[in-house]
């Protein structure tokens, strides 16, 4: 049963964005406010999807309905009018007025932006030549299918998760793949080098080829064929190439009005902006690591749910404060790796316990602060436990030092260990 006691008249909340921060906000303002209208504005004319599938997609392991996490249904039960194929271009925070592609004005009480992020450009010569895709929209996946069975040669730029995971849609049987990272090694935003080390044998046993350190400069076309330059003098040809180089938040409607930016949108606990009735969720907003205490944007499909339903706790008159955290789960090549807050310390105030077993395809490591509490894990193979990590990182698990060892070994079983009120392991 909904409690509006707190919500003294009908509201107009609007959100810009229809992906997992969006969702997530709806169902929250319902939650305590059903007399308020809601409207929801998209530059895309679909229902909303799930970015992370997409890969599954261009696979061929999944079919295009198996996107779709939710259908008109949704929307009519949550009663949210629908302005789907229309882009937002510009805010008026002052008169509480966004202005729409097709010229007309939406009036708001309370504004959500979840416009979410696009990928990185190189800023070279040939990227947008036909065969040069990027991944991170339906639109994009659709045309990146369509080209499939052109691809017997496909170079991927990026060596972060979104080149990990296209590499293991594109991969199959008698297609011949090279990664260019620009780094010394694979997931270098995620993983230390011993970790990354399991990576790339995985990667070369599957018969891919994998340049470290090199960037691409040019890209031409040569008949039926792209030629790749990279900065190192060398040469790659190629039917398709994959853009993957990571993601920047979607700013380019607040960015002239006040609403204050850095690399995204820095918002509060609250996940409210400079203006209080001006919210940012998901990948286009910039806030506090739990972890580090220093404003970040956290692209990521767990971030965006819980800022979400923060940001529509707020709207409706409740008190949400969240604080984000990083961390990621990645499957590819037959291997899965999970990440969460500090995993690569840079000086010596922290403790890191490894255990690794590469015959098995094991690595888990944990890291620890000065006060005993983890704050951090790197795990492949085994990484059922890590939401339970991750809930211990939120908790301020303090793990004892005779403890730390088996814990890295075992999968930690939140409920047999833990204790809330005490906040350490009892064993």
């Amino acid at each position: 049963m909904m409690n509006e006691k707190s919500f003294p008249s009908k509201q107009k909340h609007v959100i810009v964005g229809n992906s997992a921060a969006a969702l997530s906000a709806i169902k929250a303002i319902r939650e305590s406010d059903s007399r308020s209208s809601i409207t929801l504005i998209s530059a895309e004319r679909c229902f909303a999807y799930s970015p992370v599938l997409l890969t599954y997609y261009v696979g061929q392991k999944i079919d295009r309905e198996s996107l779709f996490i939710v259908d008109r249904s949704f929307y009519e039960r949550h009663k949210v009018e629908l302005i789907l194929g229309n882009k937002a271009k510009e805010v008026d925070p002052e008169e509480q007025l966004l202005h729409l592609a097709d010229g007309n004005i939406v009036e708001y009480d309370n504004l959500l932006i979840a416009t979410g992020s696009s990928p990185k450009r190189l800023g070279i010569e040939g990227e947008n030549l036909p065969g040069v895709f990027t991944l991170k929209t339906l639109d994009d996946a659709d045309k990146l299918l369509k080209y499939s069975d052109r691809m017997t040669q496909v170079v991927i730029i990026g060596g972060g998760l979104i080149g990990l995971q296209a590499a293991n849609a594109l991969f199959r049987e008698g297609r011949r793949l090279t990664m260019v990272i620009g780094s010394k090694q694979p997931l270098s935003q995620n993983v230390d080098p011993s970790c990354a080390q399991s990576i790339c044998q995985g990667i070369r046993d599957c018969g891919m080829s994998i340049l470290f350190e090199s960037n691409a400069v040019s890209i031409q076309r040569s008949n039926t064929k792209l030629l790749i330059d990279l900065d190192s003098g060398q040469r790659l040809d190629a039917d398709a190439v994959i853009i993957g180089k990571g993601v920047n938040p979607n700013i380019a409607l607040v960015e002239k009005n006040g609403i204050e930016v850095n690399r995204g949108v820095i918002v509060d606990e609250t996940m409210r902006s400079n203006f209080p009735n001006v919210f940012a969720a998901g990948d286009v907003a910039e806030g506090r690591n739990l972890v580090s205490g220093e404003r970040q944007v956290i692209a990521t499909w767990a971030n965006a749910c819980s800022q979400g339903k923060t940001a529509g706790i707020n709207m409706a008159g409740g008190k949400g404060r969240f604080l984000g955290l990083t961390g990621n789960v990645c499957s590819f090549l037959g291997r899965t790796v999970a990440s969460v807050g500090i995993t690569k310390p840079e000086n010596g105030d922290y403790e890191e316990i490894v255990y690794s077993d590469p015959g098995k395809g094991l690595y888990r490591k944990l890291v620890w602060n000065e006060k005993g509490q983890i704050m951090g894990a790197v795990l492949m193979g085994k990484v059922e436990d890590i939401g339970v990590i991750t809930n211990l990182i939120r908790n301020r698990a303090r793990i004892p030092k005779d403890k730390r060892y088996h814990l890295v070994r075992s999968t930690v079983k939140y409920g047999a260990y833990f204790s809330q009120k005490t906040g350490h392991f009892l064993w």
